[in-house]
């Protein structure tokens, strides 16, 4: 097997927020990976830098010829077999072993494609894909246009499969039974976990469950901090108020140096704003560790 490598990889659109920033991921290329996360997070831009189609910052290391699905369909009125060996540089025959595989009859190779259903297109494309067993197959929602029998057909298919791919699908069940490793783009990170889908949940629930406690813990020593610095900032104003307010203590009788008093006073006052400079600080410091704990739609069945 080979290596796949991404280093310091980062990537944004023109005028956008990076959808990756300085990230690192080795695998290998007989790894099954479900790569997952919210929409808008770039799984399908993802793809695209591996098959090279977009360039960031950064190198990714491919090995292997990268082959991408569905494939664009020139002629859709041709018969399915042409399309299909089109589509793939593998013979006829192998197509045909792969259409086996997936228990599908392979007569319907000999009728127009576009009289196929969808999910008779998506089962040819994905044969030709998977034919030639040389390069490495980057699958965009393979589920398309299956209904739940045909997605169990293909994730049986895909967990039995010689050659290691990447497949981005919604369906939960599909993952669990295709995928031995989970990818998942998480605030412009990439996270993998080794597993498949429920795998990752599991992990992904004890994780939350440790960033919430914290969370929480994080708020209310703001809150602490925020009163004590509201405190601190009262005191700071009353002493500022003795500086500039009667030299002579009401009741006392006694008459007290101005001098001395401002001198105090300020000495006073400097304490105090120095102690609400920490107080900020401190603030400041315990906002910039509250992070959003990431949310991932969750997946169907």
């Amino acid at each position: 097997m080979s290596t796949i490598q991404i280093t310091h990889l980062t990537f944004a659109y023109p005028g956008q927020d990076n959808l990756f920033t300085n990230q690192n991921l080795t695998f290998d290329s007989g790894w099954k990976l479900g790569l997952t996360g919210r929409n808008g997070r770039g799984k399908t831009t993802l793809l695209n830098l591996i098959r090279g189609k977009l360039s960031g910052q950064g190198s990714i290391t491919m090995p292997l010829t990268p082959l991408y699905f569905p494939q664009p369909v020139k002629d859709p009125t041709k018969e399915a077999w042409v399309v299909a060996t089109e589509a793939s540089t593998a013979e006829l025959w192998e197509i045909q072993r792969e259409l086996s595989l997936m228990h599908v009859d392979d007569d319907l190779l000999y009728r127009p494609y576009e009289s196929l259903s969808g999910g008779e297109q998506t089962k040819v494309l994905l044969a030709a894909t998977f034919a030639s067993q040389t390069g490495f197959p980057l699958l965009d929602e393979p589920t398309n246009h299956l209904d739940i029998r045909g997605r169990d057909q293909i994730a049986v298919y895909l967990k039995q499969a010689q050659q290691g791919f990447i497949a981005i699908s919604h369906d939960r069940h599909f993952l669990d039974v295709a995928t031995d490793h989970t990818l998942t783009i998480e605030k412009q990170q990439l996270v993998l976990t080794q597993g498949n889908y429920s795998a990752y949940a599991q992990a992904k629930q004890l994780k939350d469950q440790s960033e919430y406690a914290e969370q929480a813990k994080l708020r209310r020593d703001i809150d602490r901090l925020k009163q004590t610095a509201a405190s601190k900032r009262q005191w700071s104003h009353s002493r500022e108020a003795d500086k500039y307010g009667n030299p002579h203590k009401k009741g006392s009788g006694a008459v007290y140096d101005t001098g001395f008093i401002g001198a105090r006073s300020a000495r006073v006052m400097q304490k105090a704003k120095n102690l609400e400079h920490r107080m900020d600080k401190a603030i400041t410091d315990k906002e910039s560790l509250l992070q959003n704990v990431e949310f991932v739609d969750p997946l169907t069945r």
